[in-house]
C-alpha cells in the first residue's frame, strides 16, 4: 500500500514539473512590458500604431511558422550582454522533434512610416527576414545584433537587402535624432500603460500559476494519502466481516465508510489533477 502511495506522488510530481513550466503563449496585440522568461508565439504579435512593447533582457520568444511580430508603433528590445533576447523558432525550443531551419517564422516587419524599430544585445534567426523595414523612412537602431539562418536576407530596408556578415555583431542607425529613438524615461524606454487584455504579464500569470499548482498538488496528496489509508483499513475490516458471515453490522458499517472516503480521496485526486491541466492554457 506504501508503494502505491509513493507511485502516485511521484507521478503527480511529475506530471507539476513537465507542465507547470508551460511557456506563456503570445498573440495578436501585445503592448506594454515583457519581461525575462520563454514565451511561444501562437500567432503573429501587433505592436498598435502609438503603442510601444518593451522586451526586456533575458527574454526568448520561440515562433511557430507563419508568426512574426508587425510593427506600426514602437518595438523596443532592451538585451544585455549577459541576457540577450533571443528571437527564434519554435524548433529551436528544447525537445523539438524538428531541427530548426531558414524560413520557419517571418520575422521583425516595420510596417509603418512612423514606426520605430530598437534593438540592442538582440539574436535572430530561423526567420524569413529578421528585420524587414518596409519603409525607408521608417526608424531603425541597432546594437550588437547577431543574425544567424534567416532565410531571404537577415535585413531589409524598403525593397534593399542590406549586406551583413551572419554570425556577427551588426550596428547601425536610420533616421534616428540624437541618444535614441525619441523614447522618454528610465533608460530611454517609453513608460505606457498596459492595455488590459492585450500584454502578457508573466509576473502575474506565473504567480497565480505557481499557487494554483501548489494548491493542487496539496489536495491531490491529500487525496492520495486519503485514498491510500482507506484502502488499507477497507482490505482489513472488509477480512473481518466476511470472517464473521456478516454478523457484525458494525464491521458492514465500517466497510461502507472506507469505501465513501476513499472515493472522496479519489475525486480529491482527480480534481487536483484537473486543475494542474486547466493551467497548461493560461
Amino acid at each position: 500500500m506504501f508503494r502505491i502511495f509513493i507511485v502516485l506522488i511521484v507521478a503527480v510530481s511529475v506530471f507539476f514539473s513537465v507542465y507547470g513550466g508551460e511557456k506563456q503563449h503570445l498573440s495578436n496585440n501585445v503592448i506594454g512590458y515583457l519581461s525575462a522568461g520563454e514565451y511561444r508565439v501562437k500567432s503573429t504579435i501587433t505592436v498598435p500604431a502609438g503603442e510601444t512593447l518593451v522586451i526586456l533582457a533575458g527574454v526568448t520568444l520561440y515562433f511557430e511558422q507563419l508568426t512574426g511580430i508587425e510593427v506600426l508603433g514602437t518595438l523596443s528590445v532592451d538585451g544585455e550582454p549577459g541576457a540577450p533576447v533571443v528571437l527564434t523558432s519554435v524548433n529551436a525550443a528544447a525537445g523539438s522533434p524538428e531541427p530548426a531551419q531558414p524560413f520557419d517564422w517571418n520575422g521583425i516587419r516595420a510596417a509603418d512610416p512612423s514606426a520605430s524599430v530598437r534593438l540592442r544585445h538582440t539574436r535572430v534567426s530561423n526567420s524569413v527576414y529578421g528585420v524587414n523595414l518596409a519603409y525607408p523612412e521608417a526608424r531603425a537602431e541597432f546594437e550588437e545584433v547577431v543574425f544567424q539562418d534567416n532565410g531571404y536576407a537577415s535585413l531589409a530596408k524598403g525593397e534593399q537587402i542590406v549586406p551583413l556578415a551572419a554570425g556577427e555583431p551588426f550596428n547601425a542607425r536610420w533616421n534616428v535624432e540624437g541618444a535614441g529613438l525619441g523614447l522618454e524615461g528610465e533608460q530611454g524606454l517609453a513608460r505606457v500603460p498596459v492595455a488590459a487584455g492585450e500584454m502578457v504579464k508573466k509576473d502575474d500569470r506565473g504567480r497565480v500559476r505557481f499557487i494554483v499548482n501548489v494548491s493542487a498538488i496539496g489536495v491531490g496528496a491529500a487525496g492520495v494519502i486519503i485514498s491510500s489509508v482507506s484502502l488499507a483499513r477497507l482490505d482489513g475490516n472488509f477480512n473481518r466481516y466476511v470472517s464473521e458471515n456478516g454478523l457484525e453490522r458494525r464491521q458492514a458499517n465500517r466497510v461502507y465508510s472506507n469505501i465513501e472516503t476513499g472515493t472522496v480521496g479519489l475525486m480529491m485526486t482527480g480534481a487536483a489533477l484537473a486543475c494542474l491541466g486547466v493551467t497548461l492554457f493560461f
